[in-house]
Parts: structure tokens; sequence; C-alpha cells
């Protein structure tokens, strides 16, 4: 495509039922396009499909970006929830891997989120099947209330709860 081809074509669409439309074409001939449909959604779609989405409907999604089949990749809605690969059972959430094919290399690839790095959190970490991984300030008594799997670590101990409200300890030893 030579320099001249690019372009951006603006369609209006007053006295039409059809979607306004602005069209964007650069030298790698691969159009984009911008549409602005009567439910106030700005939607972005490219040679494959639904790319991008700006919701005006404030009750729902707020925005979307998409794969090129159009699922949604990633939602941000009006709670300020933010789903990532919310309609994918295969998707990862890959956080500080720098490149988009490091995936393929990552050896247990059904771990849906991965993190190469550090992980800071301020508060407790909970599972979905109830398990609890909590610091503590002091010492926890023999039948603290606890669910089997529950992990907490003060100064001097790591507390293991083997069965409802039973717990199990090690020291901790410096070395």
């Amino acid at each position: 495509m030579a320099d001249s081809d690019k372009n951006i074509l603006i369609t209006p669409r007053t006295d039409s039922s059809e979607t306004p439309s602005i069209d964007f074409t650069g030298d790698n001939d691969s159009p984009m396009k911008m549409q602005i449909f009567d439910s106030g959604d700005l939607v972005f779609t490219g040679s494959s499909g639904t790319l991008f989405t700006i919701s005006n409907d404030v009750s729902d999604a707020l925005f979307q970006v998409n794969d090129v089949s159009g699922i949604s990749l990633v939602d941000v809605n009006d709670s300020g929830a933010i789903r990532m690969a919310p309609n994918l059972s295969g998707g990862h959430l890959l956080i500080g891997y720098g490149q988009l094919s490091t995936l393929h290399s990552i050896a247990n690839q059904s771990d849906r989120f991965q993190v190469n790095g550090s992980i800071y959190v301020d508060g407790d970490i909970k599972t979905a099947t109830g398990v609890t991984i909590k610091p503590l300030g002091s010492a926890l008594a023999n039948n603290a209330t606890g669910n089997p799997g529950d992990i907490k670590v003060d100064a001097d101990y790591i507390y293991v709860c083997t069965a409802t409200d039973t717990w199990k300890r090690a020291a901790l030893q410096a070395w």
C-alpha cells in the first residue's frame, strides 16, 4: 500500500438506520473501524472482529477488551470490578512476564494466575475451599477457630489446622 492510500473516512449516516462509523486505514492496509451504536456503545473493530467496547450504560460493563471473535478478555463494570478472561475457561493472567509468547514456555500451563516476582498482601489469603493463611500478632490457642488446611504464623511458630478448630504447630528456628 502506498502512503497515498492512508485515510480516515467519516460516515455520518444521519438519514439511515445504518451505524455511523469512522474508518482508519494505515500503510499496512489493515483497517480499523470505530462505530457508535443506538445504545451509545462505542465499538472498535479490526479486520478480525470486535477489539474494544466502551459502554454508555453505567449499569453493567463500562468497557471491554475482546479477542478477535468478540469474546471478552477484560471487563470493567460499574461497581469497579475488573474481570480478566471472564468467559474463557482457558484464560491466563500473567504478571511480570516480559513477552506475550511466555505462556508457551511456562512449565505448568494449567495455573491460570501466575506472577513472576513477589506478591504483597495486606491481609489474609483465602481460598475458595475455605482455607486461610493469616499472619498473627500473638500465639494461637490449640482450640482456636479454624478450618482444616488453615495456616497461621507468628514470630515463634507456624500453625496448621488439621481438623475443625484443632491446630498443630512447629517451632521456627533461626539459622
